[in-house]
């Protein structure tokens, strides 16, 4: 008997005029401000869980403060490949890409222009707002191969295909030097969900099976696990096939809730209906920094980043809207694929004659395209949009009551047109930036002092700075 398995984009014409639209400014910054190399290891705060899952790319953290708001990024190489944004419930819990809403509310997916392919390698870093500290993990390299079946017996004489009562599972186990696994001592658990929920797998009613995989790995990785089911689930597991998962944590052990994992990795599966969020694209521009150029940044050039996949070199262009103005025309150099064959990549540093050319570009949104050449042919890939603005607000802020003389305490109310902010000092002689207190309230002047001033854009260009000096003689 036999032994076997059953079965560059076209510039518009016309100046564009100067208008930055708010939705695209706010993820522009947002993700600029998250644009960082990841640490090459774990680090997660006591108490909390990061997961990842392979398979299905859904991402969530289990444990965090509640109701607070919580950014999700996922890097490779370094280089920013997903971001999202979101909220923890009253638990602390927030799940992202799962089945396009599933267990959340829908809109759970990664920000375009991509969501993360997650896979062994990358790591998933959360920061939540009004931490300063980021939390990272990296996925391990865990694999199952899909489909998980039931093994068959063929007779040679009359060709009849009988079952034999066991579904076989094989796969790879491995470590990176920042993503360790220890098989026998890390949990492996290779879990099958029966697809057919009117037939358990047992007369309890149970619908999973969970079994430590971690004694059957190999010394190159490989594992051969086998479940003995009986001839009855055997055939009904091929027939009515379920999802199959491979999910790794470092010990305490298996019983997430008695003692949570800081981080756990799955790869899934299966014959449900598993849609998620749209993948990402294999070739795309996925970050930017800076995203918002003004006045000051834009002298300072731009650097970019992406992924593709068995490419051989890749060229960016950055161009605005107007066909008489010429782009900027930056090479990228490509990083060594981790898994398979996806790759990043980073524009190299800027030239002065390049950074000359991005300085000639409109105001306005910016379009950076890359050309992938690939098996000796270019193609395109996912753009990525920018935002230009070098015109700073042309006035100080106001101040009332005016600066003077007055015999007793001011409240001084600062003002400035509308969608700039204004950050401002009180005495001293630090400068006026971005970092200085907002203006959102009414400033008490108790004693003589010098308010100084700035209006800011969105752009985070500075407007001229006002000197408001207040002599209070009691």
């Amino acid at each position: 008997m036999t032994i076997g398995r059953s079965t560059r984009q076209e510039k518009g014409g016309g100046a564009v005029k100067k208008a930055l639209a708010a939705s695209l400014l706010a993820a522009a910054l947002a993700a600029g401000a998250l644009a960082g190399v990841a640490s090459a290891a774990d680090q997660v705060r006591a108490g909390r869980t990061i997961e990842a899952f392979i398979g299905t790319n859904l991402v969530n953290v289990q444990g965090y403060p509640a109701n607070k708001a919580i950014t999700i990024d996922v890097l490779r190489n370094g280089v920013l490949v997903g971001s999202v944004g979101g909220r923890t419930d009253a638990t602390g819990f927030a799940e992202f890409n799962h089945t396009g809403g599933g267990q959340v509310p829908a809109g759970d997916c990664f920000k375009p222009p991509v969501s993360p392919d997650v896979m062994p390698g990358d790591t998933v870093r959360t920061r939540v707002a009004g931490e300063t500290a980021f939390d990272s993990a990296v996925v391990r390299d865990i694999a199952l191969d899909f489909p998980v079946e039931s093994e068959t017996v063929t007779d040679p004489t009359t060709g009849q295909v009988s079952y034999t009562g066991r579904i076989i599972a094989t796969g790879n186990v491995n470590s990176f030097a920042e993503g360790v696994v220890v098989p026998g001592t890390d949990v492996l658990e290779l879990r099958l969900n029966k697809g057919n929920r009117d037939d358990p797998w047992d007369s309890n009613g149970r619908r999973d099976l969970r079994e430590d995989v971690g004694a059957d790995v190999r010394s190159d990785g490989s594992f051969t696990h086998v479940f003995d089911v009986g001839v009855a689930d055997a055939r009904d597991w091929d027939l009515n096939p379920g999802e199959a998962a491979l999910e790794w944590s470092a010990a305490p052990g298996a019983d997430e809730a008695a003692g949570p994992p800081a981080i756990f990795v799955a790869d899934e599966g299966g014959g449900e209906a598993i849609v998620g969020c749209p993948p990402e694209a294999e070739y795309a521009i996925t970050n930017g920094s800076p995203r918002v150029l003004n006045k000051t940044t834009v002298g300072g050039g731009i650097r970019l980043s992406g992924i593709a996949r068995n490419a051989t070199a890749v060229s960016v262009t950055v161009d605005d809207a107007d066909a008489a103005t010429d782009p900027v025309v930056l090479d990228a150099t490509l990083q060594d694929a981790r898994v398979a064959t996806f790759q990043t990549w980073r524009t190299d540093a800027m030239t002065a004659g390049q950074i000359s050319l991005l300085r000639g570009l409109d105001d306005g949104t910016l379009t950076a395209a890359a050309s992938y050449t690939v098996g000796g042919a270019d193609r395109a890939g996912v753009n990525l949009r920018m935002l230009k603005d070098t015109v700073a607000p042309a006035s100080a802020p106001r101040a009332t009551p005016r600066p003077g003389v007055y015999p007793r305490k001011q409240l001084v109310t600062l003002s400035s047109p509308s969608g700039t902010t204004i950050h401002y000092r009180v005495g001293g002689t630090a400068p006026v930036t971005a970092d200085a207190p907002t203006f959102v309230r009414p400033i008490g002047v108790g004693t003589t002092r010098t308010i100084r001033a700035a209006a800011f854009d969105p752009a985070g260009n500075r407007g001229p700075v006002g000197f408001f000096r207040y002599v209070i003689r009691r």
